[in-house]
Order: C-alpha cells, then sequence, then structure tokens
C-alpha cells in the first residue's frame, strides 16, 4: 500500500495510552504485516528528532510498511487515543463493522489454526452412575492435557484432593477427531493420571444469581481451576501439542475462538472477543464473550492469530442477569514445574537417529520392549516377542528399531542369526556370549559335553544353561538382555541339542527376567514360548496408513504444523515405491526422504 500524507507528528501527538498499552495494539498487527515490535524499533530505525512525540517512530514505519490506517482506527476503537477531528476521523472509521472489537479474521491463520485445534482439542469423559459427564480440554505435551480441575473433581481423593482416587483412571476417558463426518479415537488416560492441578475458588462453585464482579473473594488469585492429566499413549506426537513456555498475557480487547464440545457433541467453535482481566490486580480470569455451554469447560480459547491463550472456565450470571464468560489465562497455567514434555512409556520414534532411515508403523513392537504392556489382559509382561510378516515387511528392521528405543546403559542387545547358528548347545552358548561382547574367552569357560555325567538335554539345562545365564548376569549388573534371533523364516534352527538349549532358555522367561527375546520370523517357534509372556507382533506390507503415522511424527517434530494432508502425501509416497525399480521397501524410503523439510 502507499504511505499516506499524514501529519505523523500531530497523530503521535494524539496519543494518550502508556506505552505497554499502545504495544499490545501495535505489536499484533506489526507482527502481522511483518513488522517488528515496538521495544525493537528503536534498535533497528533512526530516532525521530529530539522533542518528538513518544510513538513518531511506531508511525512511521507503520507508514512506510502501508497500514498506518489500521493502527490509527485500532488506537481509536481502544481508546488509545484522542478523538480526532471529523473530517480527519472519517478516514480511518472502518465502514459497516458492528463489532468493532471482533476484527477481521485473516482466512489463512483461520484454516491453519482451525486443522491443528481439530486435531488438539478433545472431550473429557468422567462415566458416572446413570450419566457421564463432559468436559473439553487440549493437548499441552506429547502425552499431556490441559482440562477444567471441575471436569475431574469427583475422581479425586478425599482425603487429598491433590492426588487421584484409586482405581479413578477406569472411569476417565479422553476422545479426539470427535468430529462431524470423522471417527472419534478415545485414548485411555495413565493410571497415575493427574499431574498437576488447581482447583477452583470456592466462591465459582456454587454459584449465585448475585455473583459480585466487583468484589474480589479472598485468596483468589490461589485458584486456577486447571487439571494436567498424563494419557496413556503420547499421542501428542502424532497430533501436534500446544507449547506453554513462551505465553503472554491475553491481549484486551481482541478476538477469540473457543473450540469446544458443548454438552459432549461433536468439536464446535465460536467467535467473540476478550473483554477484561479480572480482578484488578490479579488477573487470574479473562471475561469473553464467545458462545459456550455446559460441555466446554476446559475449552481452548485461541486468539486473533489462533495461538491459546485461555482455558475456557464457566459462565458467571451477574445480578443484573448479564452473563460473563471467564476463562483462565494459560500465562498463569505455564509453570515450569508442570513437566508437559515428558512421557512415560513409549515415545514414538520416527526415523533412526544414527543414519536417518524413517521408521513405518511398529507401535505394538514399541509398546513391547518399552513397557512389556500389550492390548491382552492374559498377557502379564512380553517377555519373548516374535516378529511376523511377509518379505519386505521390514521384520528385520526390528533389530534397529530395538537400538534405537533401548538405553545400552540399560540394555545388551544381542544378535545373532539362524544362517549362522551351529549344531551343538555349547557352541550357541558361546556364540551369543560373544555376541553381547564377552569374548571368545568367555565362552571357552563353559562347561564341555564330554565332560558331563548324564544325559544330553539334562545337561543343557542343569549344567550348561545355569553356567551361561551366570556368566551373563555377571557382565550385564543391572542391565536387561535381548537375544534377537533373525532369519528363523529362511533358517529353522537345526534340530540338535542347539534347539533344546533354546527351549529351555525361551520357557525359562517365566522365571525370571534375566532374558528377553525377538525371534524374527520365528512363529514355528511359539508354542515353546510360555503363552502368558509371549506377544505377537504382525508387521504386514507398508502402507498409507503407515507412512501417514511417520509424517504426522515429522512433521510435529520438526515444525509443529498442520498435519492434515499426511494421507495424501503418504498415498503419493506409496503410489511411488509401487512403480519404482528394486525392493519395495528402499524405494518407500527414497520416496520418502524426497518430501520438503516442510512436510
Amino acid at each position: 500500500m502507499p504511505k499516506k500524507d499524514y501529519d505523523l507528528a500531530h497523530l503521535a501527538g494524539m496519543v494518550v495510552a502508556e506505552r505497554r498499552r499502545f504495544a499490545e495494539i501495535h505489536d499484533p498487527l506489526s507482527v502481522h504485516h511483518g513488522g517488528q515490535k515496538l521495544m525493537m524499533l528503536p534498535y533497528l530505525y533512526p530516532a525521530p528528532p529530539q522533542g518528538s512525540p513518544p510513538f513518531l517512530l511506531a508511525l512511521q514505519c507503520a507508514n512506510e510498511a502501508g497500514w498506518i490506517d489500521e493502527l490509527i482506527a485500532e488506537l481509536l476503537i481502544g481508546g488509545a487515543m484522542k478523538a480526532l477531528p471529523e473530517p480527519v476521523r472519517q478516514r480511518f472509521e472502518p465502514q459497516a463493522v458492528a463489532r468493532a472489537d471482533l476484527g477481521f479474521q485473516d482466512v489463512g491463520l483461520q484454516n491453519a489454526g482451525g486443522a491443528k485445534a481439530r486435531r488438539r482439542v478433545c472431550m473429557v469423559t468422567v462415566a458416572g452412575q446413570g450419566k457421564s459427564v463432559h468436559g473439553s480440554g487440549f493437548l499441552v505435551g506429547p502425552q499431556m492435557i490441559l482440562t477444567s480441575w471441575h471436569v475431574i473433581a469427583c475422581l479425586l481423593d478425599e482425603t487429598d484432593p491433590g492426588k487421584a482416587a484409586a482405581d479413578s483412571h477406569k472411569k476417565l476417558s479422553v476422545q479426539f477427531d470427535h468430529c462431524t463426518g470423522a471417527t472419534a479415537c478415545t485414548v485411555a488416560v495413565a493410571k497415575n493420571w493427574l499431574v498437576d492441578s488447581s482447583p477452583s475458588h470456592e466462591s465459582e462453585r456454587f454459584q449465585a444469581m448475585d455473583y459480585d464482579i466487583d468484589q474480589i473473594p479472598a485468596g483468589f488469585a490461589g485458584f486456577l481451576d486447571y487439571a494436567v492429566i498424563r494419557l496413556a499413549d503420547a499421542v501428542g506426537r502424532e497430533r501436534g501439542y500446544y507449547r506453554l513456555d513462551k505465553l503472554a498475557k491475553p491481549v484486551v480487547p481482541e478476538p477469540v475462538t473457543v473450540y469446544q464440545h458443548p454438552n459432549g457433541s461433536p468439536l464446535q467453535s465460536a467467535l467473540g472477543a476478550s473483554k477484561s482481566l479480572w480482578p484488578a490486580g490479579v488477573e487470574t480470569r479473562l471475561h469473553h464473550d464467545a458462545n459456550t455451554m455446559g460441555g466446554t469447560s476446559g475449552g481452548l480459547v485461541l486468539d486473533q492469530f489462533y495461538e491459546p491463550v485461555a482455558l475456557h472456565q464457566a459462565g458467571i450470571t451477574l445480578a443484573d442477569r448479564t452473563i460473563l464468560n471467564s476463562a483462565i489465562p494459560i500465562a498463569c497455567i505455564a509453570r515450569p514445574e508442570i513437566p508437559f514434555d515428558t512421557v512415560d512409556g513409549v515415545d514414538p520414534i520416527w526415523r533412526l537417529r544414527r543414519d536417518g532411515r524413517p521408521v513405518f508403523g511398529r507401535m505394538p513392537f514399541q509398546r513391547f520392549i518399552l513397557s512389556g504392556k500389550t492390548h491382552s489382559s492374559a498377557i502379564e509382561d512380553a517377555r519373548v516377542v516374535i516378529v511376523r510378516g511377509e518379505p519386505k515387511s521390514g521384520k528385520s528392521f526390528s533389530t534397529a528399531i530395538l537400538r534405537e528405543q533401548l538405553p545400552p546403559a540399560e540394555h545388551v542387545i544381542v544378535e545373532v542369526s539362524a544362517k549362522v547358528a551351529p549344531a551343538g548347545a555349547r557352541d550357541m552358548a558361546a556364540m551369543i556370549l560373544d555376541q553381547a561382547g564377552l569374548g571368545p574367552a568367555i565362552g571357552n569357560r563353559l562347561p564341555a559335553l564330554n565332560e558331563a555325567d548324564t544325559a544330553v538335554d539334562a545337561w543343557v539345562r542343569d549344567v550348561l544353561i545355569k553356567e551361561f545365564k551366570s556368566l551373563l548376569a555377571q557382565f550385564a549388573g543391572q542391565r536387561k538382555i535381548w537375544i534377537v534371533i533373525d532369519n528363523l523364516d529362511d533358517c529353522p534352527l537345526p534340530e540338535t541339542d542347539t534347539l533344546f538349549f533354546i527351549e529351555r532358555l525361551l520357557d525359562g522367561v517365566a522365571d525370571d527376567d534375566l532374558l528377553k527375546f525377538v525371534l524374527i520370523g520365528g512363529a514355528r517357534y511359539a508354542a515353546l514360548c510360555p503363552q502368558r509372556y509371549l506377544a505377537t507382533d504382525d508387521t504386514g506390507m507398508i502402507g498409507v496408513q503407515e507412512v501417514a503415522a511417520t509424517i504426522r511424527l515429522r512433521s510435529v517434530a520438526l515444525h509443529d504444523h498442520d498435519t492434515s494432508d499426511s494421507e495424501r502425501l503418504a498415498s503419493l509416497i506409496v503410489s511411488a515405491a509401487q512403480r519404482g525399480p528394486g525392493r519395495y521397501i528402499d524405494a518407500l524410503i527414497n520416496a520418502y526422504h524426497d518430501l520438503p523439510e516442510g512436510g
């Protein structure tokens, strides 16, 4: 836009706002137009002549960039500037604006912000006797959501309200994608689900019709009505989450959008405006006028740039029947001692740090090796994992995932191939010890079969395995030992005392957890394992869904931007790999690496 021929010094002299208030109006506009915040201007541009009005430089920069009219109009609307003479004022007055406090919505920001919110906002359900209670929430970490304290208050320990009641995790669930035209995704919460909380003030719990907004209730500053909940899975790694470490206080007035599940309905949004920060001097409540109703508690309040600004709390009915909506500024909640970024359990990986190769799918396998958990209540702990799948389905990639996810300070990973498995049990034991890092000399200390005074099977069970485990235990210390046997599809173990040796080791996982096994292609050996410690991972052919999941993980990790295009990109990658020469998995990785860095 061309510069305007205004008397900028005269206009700057009409500004009556203090510096902080001027910045609240100026900075969002300047950032929106690619400019600088007020505090940076003196360092980047020559200072106006001495004695000039305080904000002349800001007006000059806005004029040079072509948005001076917007700035003057916002200053007038916000009462930050004296009334201008009629002929001058008419140049800045917006035409046909019924709600000046709402301004206008940038369509690009609106679409991107809405797409993020759609993935990150959830419905929180507390199961009750006969009727469930619904609230809203949103992701604030890989594994954490934020909601209102009063939504989950009935699940807290009566003797210690700062803790969750026993087994309360069974009554609490979270649902993402509860949207019109979508398939909802229900996520359980962790057993120890309550990470942090602050109750609502007593005056807010049973609101009377004569709520007096002019009176500050005693001790109000310490009651923030929020709860941080840990989910069972780190779904924020794919969906993205709002980072709460660099949040400023809400601007008043400015447009706000509330994303919510009113009365448990599919995800809704409502546009309104921030009205005030209350109480004066405390400012732990943001009043706004966006439409809300029961079930909105814990809803996401975004500012005009679609950044999180508050946690919706409740509606307040004043003595004169006026209704105000109250929210908690997130800047009041985002304390550094709350571990928003931590993950308990499986933190899914999308690539190998060693060489950058992508990891497609394999979430069940990661869950088995990290937590031993399965979806079957009959399995106590996955100590033997059998990996099944067709050729080119990535079975052998399991070892790379194992090494990526398990730190060497806590785990020893021993990889052997069935292709080179020796026929003798002693030689097999020596090979495992050597691959573990003990060296061939230690293997030579194993008892020899020609010294046995019992049958071979009894000697393997009672002598060889006992010494083998003892040597491994001394070497490993407190570390867990994983024995990975690959290529079992192509090369079954020799049916000699070697097979008996492995059978007895597999059977022994029921007695202790010193050893854990990954049998790649070892479906034929499932019957040899104690069933309550056996998990099976079916890899299947890598398709669109697996590639899309990796793209979402990658996008969130690198840029934290909208991942709604992941399915289309994954389809293109899979199609290219299917048409390409050579092995499918190699073509798939090459096509994936052709993605631009932005996703």
